[in-house]
């Protein structure tokens, strides 16, 4: 069986191919109300679906299960880490593509938001009297 699940594009992009013995989640494909995954099957199959509750009692009485489950999700985080190492980080790609321009935006528009660069710029144009303090600010101590 083809486990895939759709693209940011809608493309379908195949996640692996589940054998004889295979687990997956019923919620993985009706998360949220729609289908955000895929399994087509290439021949006979035989699926089944225990409650919580049905799932734990098997657990207990085959330990051997819950040992072949962690050995499958063990494998399927080291599968996941190898493919992540392989993405760009979106940051660093955003970066390369800036503008000499965006850079001395980024960094002015930075300065001027601290609380320093508005603290100096209120006392210089006081002193200049250009910014006078109106009657309502003189009574809440401003």
């Amino acid at each position: 069986m083809d486990i895939s699940c759709p693209d940011e594009s809608g493309k379908e992009v195949l996640l692996t191919t589940a054998g004889a013995g295979a687990l997956f989640r019923r919620d993985f494909t009706t998360r949220r109300g729609h289908s955000n995954g895929v399994g087509i099957h290439h021949g006979p199959v035989v699926l089944s679906c225990l409650t919580r509750e049905h799932f734990l009692k098997f657990l207990h009485a085959h330990p051997e299960a819950a040992i072949h489950m962690l050995t499958v999700l063990g494998r399927r985080l080291r599968e996941t880490n190898e493919m992540v190492r392989g993405i760009r980080n979106v940051n660093d790609a955003v970066d390369r593509q800036r503008t000499r321009w965006q850079i001395v935006a980024e960094r002015i528009a930075t300065i001027t938001a601290t609380q320093w660069f508005v603290g100096l710029n209120l006392f210089f144009f006081r002193r200049l009297g250009r910014l006078e303090p109106d009657a309502a600010s003189l009574e809440k101590g401003f």
